[in-house]
């Protein structure tokens, strides 16, 4: 099999990517890791994993905010800088991670050398790309031709590009080349599986792990449990938080609302998967109903500590199972809706909690290694 040269613009410091890259190390796929850059302190927030025959390449090519600003000089630019490496090679498989981003450079490749690509679609496509720049839908739909296979990281996602961005025309061709293929957790999880043996409705504790964003949808969620209150006597909920020291903006409103509500605990970034796992365990359910989320590996995470979900429509983990399986799938901007559905999981939740312990191995990081790989093969 050809080596694989990944374009990762930006993003592989992040777990989704660090398992992914290992699991095809260890099945014996040889990697060319080019990560673009925007200046040379970004590079410390990255790191080089431990694999067995990987190279990467760290390149600064995009310097300024001309480069990001301008779509196609910023392409050309990767895709240059890509030529001129000492690991490039007319005979390497592309894996762009990015649909626009890394997969307009994989085109560029392809075009000029005939190098097979694979493009992965995900959040900035679907809600920044495809969603405001419309002049640059069309270059997306050629991008999506011209692959040799199109990853889906969602069925949501599958759906609503297939559906609303791609022409009639093409819908057929590109479907039938679209796989659906999720992120994969680390290991740990999987070996430190838990069922919960009791549940009280009287006292409901509720988890939420994440950056402190507007995206991620907490305001709903303490309106959630407003609501909740009048109908549940005992709710606690823990908000495992990134970016809890910045004081200004949304932070700022979350703390107040936090507050004003009893039995809510903020807790700062916890980065030890031994200590997370121990918040997970002292949940009953998980609550993330952001407003856009290309697959959020925390919901798999908190399925194999046996924690039912709530998850929003179109968006995340939607579409792996059905309503009421794993959870509820909520409207993000209803907090009435947000209340409903924690309520149904708590009229039904032995069942939607073994179901969850069950069905996490889904999201095995071996499963998903060979998904790919086999993608690779072929």
């Amino acid at each position: 099999m050809k080596p694989i040269l990944h374009i990762i613009n930006g993003y592989c410091g992040n777990k989704a990517y660090r398992n992914l890259v290992t699991a095809l190390d260890v099945l014996g796929i040889r990697q060319w890791i080019y990560i673009p850059i925007r200046s040379p302190k970004d590079q410390s927030r990255y790191q080089n994993f431990d694999l067995k025959d990987a190279a990467y390449t760290y390149s600064h090519v995009i310097q300024s905010v001309i480069d990001r600003l301008f779509y196609f000089r910023k392409i050309r630019r990767i895709s240059h800088d890509i030529e001129q490496n000492d690991n490039f090679s007319t005979d390497l498989l592309i894996h762009a991670h990015t649909l626009f981003s890394d997969g307009g450079a994989a085109m560029k490749l392809h075009r000029k050398h005939q190098m097979e690509y694979i493009v992965a679609v995900r959040n900035t496509d679907v809600n920044l790309f495809f969603k405001y720049f419309f002049f640059l839908r069309v270059f997306g739909e050629k991008i999506l031709l011209n692959a040799k296979y199109v990853v889906f990281l969602s069925p949501a996602y599958q759906e609503k590009v297939l559906t609303k961005y791609v022409s009639p025309r093409y819908r057929v061709k590109i479907g039938q080349k679209s796989k659906v293929i999720p992120n994969a957790i680390d290991p740990f999880w999987l070996t430190n599986t838990f069922h919960p043996s009791t549940f009280q409705k009287e006292e409901v504790r509720l988890l939420y792990v994440g950056e402190i964003r507007r995206n991620k949808n907490l305001h709903a969620i303490l309106e959630a449990i407003r609501f909740l209150r009048y109908r549940v006597s005992g709710i606690r909920f823990q908000v495992v938080g990134f970016g809890l020291n910045d004081e200004k903006g949304y932070v700022r409103r979350i703390r107040k609302l936090c507050e004003s509500l009893p039995n809510v605990e903020l807790i700062d970034q916890v980065s030890d998967k031994e200590e997370l796992i121990r918040y997970y365990r002292k949940a009953d359910i998980f609550i993330m109903p952001s407003f856009t989320e290309t697959f959020g590996l925390v919901y798999a995470e908190a399925m194999s500590q046996g924690l039912p979900l709530i998850y929003s429509k179109g968006q995340g983990i939607d579409g792996y199972f059905e309503d009421g399986e794993a959870g509820y799938a909520v409207d993000p901007g209803n907090p009435a809706d947000i209340a409903d559905k924690m309520e149904k999981i708590m009229d039904r939740y032995t069942e939607i909690s073994r179901f969850c312990y069950e069905n996490a191995t889904l999201f095995s990081r071996d499963r998903i290694g060979m998904m790919v790989k086999n993608l690779y093969e072929s």
